[in-house]
């Protein structure tokens, strides 16, 4: 019994470009944020964190990998179907070395009009050998 809670699998991926068509159908204006790390850091963190089995991390990025450029092939700003922007690149070592210049550039980039800046904390620090 599950006490009105959604049950859901412990790892999962979202398809952003069925995500994104599933809010344009419903009229919703929709910008997907694509994040992207890097690669080896990301395995790293995986083997770490989320996943023992190496094949089953190497397959599992490989299709988060196929998921992300589909949404930018489709949605990103040389998209198809008049649907471009819909799905925005964020790379998260950039924010981290950047900060406030890359967040407002991506506040800008998606008409939002705000000054806040969060408390930045690199989480690659442990993943690097010093």
């Amino acid at each position: 019994l599950n006490a009105g809670y959604a049950l859901y699998p412990r790892r999962f991926f979202v398809n952003i470009s069925s995500h994104v068509e599933w809010y344009l159908s419903r009229g919703v204006d929709i910008t997907a944020i694509v994040s992207v790390r890097d690669r080896s850091i990301s395995h790293r963190g995986k083997m770490r964190v989320h996943c023992k089995n190496e094949t089953v991390a190497l397959n599992e990025e490989s299709k988060a990998r196929d998921i992300m450029r589909e949404a930018l092939k489709i949605y990103g700003n040389n998209g198809k179907y008049g649907n471009k922007g819909r799905a925005m690149l964020v790379s998260y070592e950039g924010l981290m070395s950047l900060k406030d210049e890359y967040l407002f550039e991506v506040y800008n980039s998606l008409g939002i009009d705000s000054i806040y800046s969060p408390e930045f904390h690199d989480g690659n620090e442990k993943y690097v050998s010093k």
